[in-house]
């Protein structure tokens, strides 16, 4: 979905490997601050044998 200067998207992900297998999701927002600068937070969750983990990341875009 495209808001202006907003952008927001949801991905799935399913792997499968020798190990065993992982399902990951991920919500992001990409924020477009200038000409120059965007900011993109994401937030993923993500399940294989190991357990349950999240991750919080912060993506800077600049652009020269």
């Amino acid at each position: 979905m495209d808001n202006g200067d907003n952008r927001y998207g949801i991905s799935f992900q399913h792997a499968t490997f020798v190990q065993g297998k992982e399902l990951s999701l991920e919500a992001t927002w990409h924020r477009t601050i200038n000409d120059q600068i965007a900011l993109q937070p994401a937030f993923q969750y993500i399940k294989n044998d190991n357990g349950k983990f999240t991750v919080l990341c912060m993506r800077l875009y600049y652009t020269f």
